[in-house]
């Protein structure tokens, strides 16, 4: 599963947050300016403690599905066009 967030203040001035979800595994950037983050969800459901270090395999392996997933979809849309 992924999951784009687009946002409009000026903190992210437009720009998407991402997060994606495989197995117990989860991998989010929340918000622009961030470094992204893992998750081992089973074990750490409270998402405190980032594995990107200790799981590099896993990170790889998700952060190449994910930009796949961005690359496939273009941009986000943040509002209806008129």
């Amino acid at each position: 599963l992924f999951f784009p967030r687009r946002e409009g203040n000026l903190r992210y001035m437009g720009e998407v947050s991402w997060a994606m979800k495989r197995g117990k595994w989860k991998l989010v950037k929340n918000s622009p300016m961030s470094p992204w983050e893992l998750f081992d969800l089973q074990k750490d459901p409270l998402e405190t403690t980032d594995l990107t270090e200790r799981q590099g395999p896993v990170f790889r392996d998700l952060a190449a599905a994910m930009r796949g997933h961005i690359q496939r979809g273009g941009s986000i849309p943040w509002q209806k066009p008129e």
